[in-house]
């Protein structure tokens, strides 16, 4: 596991080293690379060096974290960014880049190990975290993360991905049962959304990073709202 922190205090530099070396997941500390600067990472990562995880301050001198961050975004999408700052004004821009998590600084020492320890388990089961979907002359492997939404057109509920539109002879019901507690939820008879993927929430609808706009059915209203809630507050303040 490759580690990248860039902060341009060295005091958090230090403070973020020790409590990912605290997890006794990494083996050994040369796998955490520490930056007080965010153009001497750049730097590094467009000559090639790779990072599962980087851990970026957002207010830095020059070049500034959700700079980076969006930079990190467009060019390698498995790379897993987390924010850290000292204010919450710049929580919705790091959500726009689809940011792992947004951190307070001074919540570092209660919410950092817990997310951290979650980043790992995500970092080492992504690639299992799979729908296997069955077309009638293919079998398809779905990674969970690269779908937005699933909807039902006649016989058929189409998957709607990152990769295209897939298929599938199968109820909405029991498309929803294997899927579920993996962050996604049903919000109209015959649409289920994965939570992590919805861009933005209005009155009766909603919108998915891939910008399709969804009516949310008036008896789920409530309750979707409040889970797309949960999961923002979860992993975005």
């Amino acid at each position: 596991m490759k580690i990248a922190v860039v902060d341009d205090s060295r005091e958090y530099l230090e403070i973020l080293e020790r409590e990912i070396l605290s997890l006794n997941v990494l083996g050994k500390k040369d796998n955490i690379r520490k930056y007080d600067n965010a153009e001497s990472f750049y730097e590094e990562w467009k000559q090639g060096k790779q990072f599962d995880l980087c851990i970026l301050d957002i207010e830095m001198p020059g070049y500034n974290g959700i700079e980076l961050g969006k930079e990190i975004h467009e060019h390698s999408k498995d790379t897993v960014v987390i924010f850290v700052t000292s204010h919450t004004k710049f929580a919705l821009e790091a959500y726009d880049i689809h940011a792992y998590h947004y951190i307070l600084k001074n919540r570092l020492s209660d919410k950092l190990p817990r997310i951290l320890r979650e980043v790992l388990e995500k970092l080492g089961e992504q690639k299992k975290e799979y729908y296997v979907l069955r077309g009638k002359e293919y079998t398809e492997r779905l990674l969970l993360d690269d779908i937005y939404y699933i909807n039902k057109v006649k016989k058929h509920a189409i998957f709607y991905t990152r990769h295209g539109e897939y298929p599938e002879r199968k109820t909405i019901s029991d498309i929803l049962y294997e899927l579920q507690d993996k962050n996604f939820t049903q919000i109209d008879q015959g649409v289920i959304i994965n939570v992590a993927r919805v861009s933005r929430v209005s009155k009766d609808s909603l919108v998915m990073e891939n910008g399709d706009e969804l009516k949310i059915s008036r008896s789920n209203v409530k309750r979707v709202k409040q889970e797309i809630g949960d999961y923002w507050s979860e992993h975005y303040c």
